[in-house]
């Protein structure tokens, strides 16, 4: 079997099932249906082992990524464009076995074209079954978001489109790639040209600062001493029967925005002696009624709280410190798999039992804590 038989093949299945739908012939190996901000693309490849037939959504964009993966002979894994497969053949075939199989799927090709051919039908293949996204719109996450995002724009879903796109310019900065960057500096925008749909503190945002602009903002927090900390703490007054670890933290991260490595300059211990030493009736109300729940010692959890935060921050700054394409992705147990080798490498026992302790899932607060970083 040769790629000119196989075309040959394909030439009268497009005559038959694909002209009459509004596709035309661009290649020998593929079709295509143009439509309001997208292509429906039919490709076929031969290799000697294998014949494959499937549709690809190119989407009228500078990420799309369509062309390039019906250009490659490779498995195709787009990362802002959609690939379902309709045939695959493997192993050895005859001419007429090819379009014995190419005359069974053609109903099944029919409904997958008709179920999709606007950006609406698209959006609601999506949300009746999830899955779809990474079918019709992309393999990346921020990928498929970008594409989702971009339906709803033509769509006329403008309001809903303007904040995916603005939520996205923010998304994942931790995610170093070209193709991240990319992924949101595009987002970004088409989110200003959106503006008029978005709140003005979010257009604001949107905005790229100019020097003199950055130059102008507060500075954050590197370092506030423990006394400062336990006043600032002590002065709202929790109600010792409510009060939580977590809760006097975040009172530190709402009052003075804390820079990148604050928490690693807390003395865990000192900010709980400042807190007892300045009310010390307080504490000792708040220690007996968490031990009274069967919670331990209130002091001990805020220490570890305080601690976690310093892992965070130090997960964080190691990875932001390697080469992008090491921690660039998503795969949450790569990342971890990563951090787990240093940290027993360097021998640093501490941050290596926090990170055991909360296991993959760690990896997510400490994403969180690199985007920080980066914003």
């Amino acid at each position: 079997m040769n790629q000119q038989t196989v075309a040959g093949i394909f030439s009268e299945f497009f005559e038959t099932h694909l002209a009459p739908l509004g596709f035309v012939r661009s290649t020998p190996t593929l079709a295509e249906r143009v439509l309001t901000g997208f292509k429906q693309i039919i490709r076929w490849n031969l290799t000697a082992s294998s014949f494959d037939l499937s549709v690809q959504y190119s989407y009228t964009h500078d990420l799309d990524d369509a062309l390039s993966i019906a250009a490659s002979d490779e498995e195709p894994n787009p990362d802002c464009s959609g690939y379902v497969p309709i045939l695959h053949m493997r192993g050895s075939f005859t001419e007429d076995a090819i379009k014995s199989d190419l005359n069974s799927v053609h109903r099944k090709l029919r409904n997958t074209l008709n179920r999709t051919q606007s950006v609406d039908k698209i959006i609601t293949a999506v949300n009746d079954d999830m899955t779809a996204g990474v079918r019709l719109l992309g393999h990346d996450p921020m990928g498929m978001s970008f594409n989702y995002a971009y339906c709803m724009d033509f769509a006329g879903k403008k309001r809903e489109a303007a904040k995916r796109y603005a939520d996205l310019s923010g998304l994942r900065r931790s995610n170093r790639s070209v193709f991240a960057t990319r992924v949101r500096e595009a987002a970004r925008e088409r989110a200003i040209a959106l503006k008029s749909y978005l709140p003005k503190d979010v257009t604001e945002h949107l905005v790229k600062p100019t020097p003199t602009d950055a130059a102008r903002q507060s500075i954050v927090a590197d370092a506030i001493s423990e006394t400062e900390l336990a006043k600032r703490i002590i002065a709202l007054g929790f109600n010792p029967e409510t009060v939580l670890p977590g809760l006097f933290l975040e009172v530190v991260v709402q009052a003075y925005s804390p820079a990148t490595t604050f928490w690693f300059n807390v003395d865990a211990e000192r900010l709980v002696s400042e807190l007892e030493s300045q009310q010390p009736t307080y504490m000792a109300t708040v220690n007996r009624i968490w031990a009274k729940d069967g919670c331990g010692s209130f002091n001990e959890d805020l220490v570890n709280a305080i601690r976690t935060k310093q892992f965070d921050e130090y997960s964080a700054k190691w990875l932001l410190s390697l080469p992008q394409e090491k921690v660039s992705n998503d795969d949450d147990h790569e990342v971890y798999d990563l951090l787990h080798r240093h940290l027993k490498r360097t021998r640093n026992l501490e941050m290596l039992r926090y990170l055991e302790l909360d296991g993959v899932k760690a990896i997510g607060y400490i994403r969180d804590r690199m985007d920080l970083m980066l914003s």
